[in-house]
């Protein structure tokens, strides 16, 4: 398997990020200078650290492991995925619970996770399923906030709560765009006919 899949699972949600908050801030008030060291820095080991956590070990056994291989021969790609989406959302509602999130905050958490399902069946179908790739995804978008948080101005940010919300907010805006991409430029197939 390619470098490149190994590459777009662990820096593709970092990309994703940078761009969501740079259409919610603007272009302009985003620090870029600090985005290259903070990679090294604060991105990558953070990623690593969550992959070695249980969360991407045992959700993606499960999730991409499991579900959705069965889900796509029962429904189809983009049928599965979606199912896959909304189930994935519900279980992890109880953050919504634990963090005292407000429902806007909550729909957008429930909505950006949904919509990150999509690239998730792409890169498995593209990598006859890999788990391993799965799990390098999953951490890179639980750590993909952490990098735009050091790069969004402390101007920018009205206390640690309305950061989490904003970031819901253009988590959720990017990934509705991938999301799209990928479902017009594969026919809604998500890379399912190139294993």
């Amino acid at each position: 398997m390619s470098p490149l899949w190994y590459a777009a699972a662990l820096f593709g949600p970092a990309a994703v990020a940078v761009a969501g908050a740079v259409a919610w801030y603007g272009p302009g008030t985003l620090a870029y200078d600090r985005l290259w060291p903070i990679i090294f820095t604060r991105y990558l080991p953070f990623a690593l650290m969550t992959l070695a956590t249980a969360a991407p070990l045992q959700e993606e056994l499960g999730w991409r492991g499991f579900a959705l291989p069965r889900l796509q021969r029962w429904l189809g790609p983009a049928g599965g995925t979606a199912v896959l989406g909304a189930l994935w959302a519900a279980w992890h509602l109880p953050n919504a619970y634990f963090r005292s999130w407000d429902a806007p905050s909550t729909a957008l958490f429930l909505l950006a996770t949904f919509l990150i399902a999509f690239p998730y069946t792409w890169l498995a179908n593209h990598t006859r399923g890999s788990v391993l790739l799965a799990m390098l995804l999953h951490a890179g978008v639980n750590t993909s906030t952490r990098l735009v948080s050091a790069i969004v101005p402390e101007s920018a940010i009205a206390s640690p709560a309305a950061f989490e919300a904003a970031a819901h907010g253009w988590l959720s805006l990017a990934y509705a765009l991938v999301a799209a991409v990928l479902l017009i430029a594969t026919r809604g197939r998500l890379g399912r006919n190139n294993r």
